[in-house]
């Protein structure tokens, strides 16, 4: 039994190297009830079923495994890592390395939805615009954007420390990371303990992402001709400064 690495800082390793570890340290997430929330929101919308859907920021492939059995699903990451496992559940998904920043597909959607907290990503707010543009781009008139911020400048939870553990039979892994933010960035550091049959390991990754005002995101939504609702979580409550929370934001874009 060894030690492999000191400790040794990466950029983005989750989606790299630990990219086979992303579905057990997210295997809390309820992936059923999200996608139960786009479905909702699409027939509130007056969205078709059987229609078109772009998951931009798709990862392993979870939402548009479960989203397939209704749209017909096309999936974006920046990580080749992440979409070599979403492959193996979805060989016949059309999936690509693409940016959200420089999207470009040449093709418009019912349904874009860009799930997880990718959209914070975006280093700052002219890359939001730009990105939030491209949605428009990609979206047919009468089509709505699903963007789930997962964390705002208004609700925002800092010092607060998160661990993840998943114990199996010879193999144990944790993550720690705490929530603190420098000025409107949240470096997001999380430390793996990896333990894989008596192999040890641990790794250090490094994040940079966005602590975007609400407001702010709103309002460059409504700039870009978007009718907007921001929800309280995958719910069906509104979000209220007086009752905040995770920030999910449901996009239409009216009909011509």
């Amino acid at each position: 039994m060894g030690l492999t690495r000191a400790g040794v800082m990466d950029s983005h390793i989750l989606y790299k190297s630990l990219a086979k570890y992303y579905d057990k340290l997210n295997s809390h997430v309820d992936y059923e009830g999200e996608a139960k929330f786009v479905l909702e929101m699409a027939k509130k919308h007056g969205v078709r079923r059987h229609g078109s859907l772009l998951d931009v920021g798709c990862g392993t492939g979870n939402h548009l495994r479960l989203l397939r059995q209704h749209f017909d699903v096309i999936g974006v990451d920046a990580n080749e890592g992440m979409l070599k496992i979403a492959r193996e559940k979805l060989p016949q998904t059309p999936l690509s390395v693409m940016d959200m920043r420089t999207l470009q597909l040449n093709k418009r959607f019912q349904i874009i939805i860009s799930m997880f907290g990718a959209i914070t990503y975006n280093r700052n707010l002219e890359e939001l615009s730009q990105t939030l543009l491209n949605f428009k781009n990609h979206l047919e008139s009468g089509g709505i954007a699903i963007i789930d911020m997962e964390f705002c400048k208004e609700y925002w939870l800092e010092g607060k420390t998160w661990i993840t553990t998943v114990i199996e039979d010879n193999f144990t892994l944790a993550r720690i990371h705490t929530s603190t933010a420098e000025g409107d960035v949240f470096p997001y550091r999380p430390l793996f303990l990896i333990n894989d049959n008596g192999r040890i390991d641990f790794q250090i990754d490094e994040h940079r992402l966005s602590i975007f005002r609400l407001r702010d995101v709103l309002e460059m939504l409504d700039e870009h001709g978007f009718r907007t609702t921001a929800y309280h979580g995958f719910s069906q409550t509104s979000w209220s400064e007086e009752n905040p929370g995770r920030p999910v934001l449901v996009s239409s874009l009216p009909g011509l």
